[in-house]
């Protein structure tokens, strides 16, 4: 459908589609993932994700986490205005999977976890928050 799909820095490239990065993983912020994304009534996009934080346990599940965001106004081809959104409290040892849904009436619905613990291969407590 889109010609012969191509390997460029280990990323598989179709002809047509362009590859565009909202944030890309520095030492201050050495993952970022699993981003939500709508588009608003005015042609905005929206866009959500999890903003792991520098520290000992870099991007691991288990290190500090936000939930940032940003807006384009052109399709996705730039960003801007990077918010954070949610931040760990008290007692958080993180937050995680932000999820956004747009409503037939236009009201945006935003969910999240934060994680209160997590012991890899072990349980998970958390709660879900809805905004």
């Amino acid at each position: 459908m889109f010609g012969k799909k191509t390997t460029v820095n280990g990323r598989t490239e179709h002809p047509g589609i362009k590859f565009v990065g909202i944030a890309e993983a520095t030492a201050e912020h050495p993952r970022n993932d699993s981003a939500s994304i709508v588009e608003l009534e005015d042609g905005e996009l929206f866009a959500v994700w999890i903003e792991m934080h520098r520290s000992d346990l870099g991007g691991h599940d288990q290190a500090p986490s936000s939930i940032a965001s940003m807006r384009s106004g052109d399709g996705g081809f730039t960003w801007h205005s990077h918010t954070i959104e949610v931040a760990p409290g008290s007692g958080d040892l993180n937050v995680y999977n932000p999820s956004l849904i747009l409503l037939p009436n236009g009201e945006l619905l935003f969910f999240y976890l934060k994680y209160h613990e997590l012991i890899w291969n072990g349980r998970l407590i958390s709660s879900g928050y809805l905004k």
